[in-house]
């Protein structure tokens, strides 16, 4: 599944501390996208889901 979210959002939300871990925790491929152009900027891939160890 992805999510797309516009290159303003990514530029102004996404790339500070806070929206980096969003997108580490999100577990969702990102697609930032240009509105304008409409076209597709860049793809962020999905980061694997930790299995979490149970001792």
């Amino acid at each position: 599944m992805y999510l797309a979210i516009s290159s303003f959002t990514y530029n102004n939300i996404f790339s500070e501390s806070i929206g980096k871990l969003v997108i580490n925790n999100l577990h969702k491929k990102l697609l930032v996208v240009d509105l304008e152009k409409v076209e597709v900027l860049q793809l962020i891939p999905q980061r694997p889901i930790e299995k979490s160890s149970n001792k």
